[in-house]
C-alpha cells in the first residue's frame, strides 16, 4: 500500500491506528496530515479495559495515567510523520474538537513543537488557509 502510494501524484492514503507509528515519507509525499480524532484508545478494548480497572484499583486515573499520555504520545509521532527534517513543511488538521475544547487539549497541545502554529478555525478558514500555505511555500521553493 505504501509503494503504491509512493509512486503516485497527489494520492490520498487513509490510515487508522498502525499509521501513528512506524511510517516514514520523504517530504514531497507528504505535505497534508489530517487526524480525524484524537488518538485514544478504545476504552471498551479487553486489554484497555483490565488496565484501566488495575489503575482505578491502585486509587489512580486511568485517564490521566494512561489513556492521556498515550494518546499525547501518538499525536506527536503522528505530526511527525510530516515534519522530519527542518526542510520539511506542512499543515496539520485536527478535526476532533476536543482538542480545542477541553482543558487536556491544551495539555497534549503544549507537547508539540513551540514552531509549530496553532489556529482554531472553521473549515472555509481551514481550506483557505491550507491553499494559502501552499501557494506562499510552492512559490518560495522555486526561488
Amino acid at each position: 500500500m505504501i509503494k503504491r502510494f509512493m509512486d503516485e501524484d497527489n494520492a490520498v492514503l487513509l490510515g487508522a491506528a498502525t499509521f501513528w507509528e512506524g511510517i516514514d515519507l520523504p517530504q514531497d509525499k507528504l505535505q497534508l496530515l489530517v487526524i480525524t480524532r484524537l488518538p485514544f484508545d478504545a476504552p471498551e478494548q479487553l486489554e484497555v479495559k483490565a488496565r484501566y480497572n488495575q489503575l482505578k484499583a491502585a486509587g489512580k486515573s486511568p485517564f490521566y495515567n494512561l489513556a492521556l499520555p498515550k494518546a499525547t504520545l501518538r499525536l506527536r509521532q503522528g505530526v511527525g510523520r510530516l515534519i522530519r527534517t527542518s526542510d520539511d513543511y506542512g499543515v496539520v488538521v485536527v478535526l476532533d474538537s476536543r482538542l480545542a475544547t477541553h482543558q487536556y487539549g491544551q495539555t497534549m497541545l503544549k507537547t508539540l513543537p513551540t514552531s509549530l502554529p496553532v489556529k482554531k478555525a472553521g473549515l472555509t478558514e481551514i481550506v483557505k488557509g491550507t491553499q494559502n500555505f501552499f501557494k506562499i511555500h510552492r512559490s518560495s521553493a522555486q526561488d
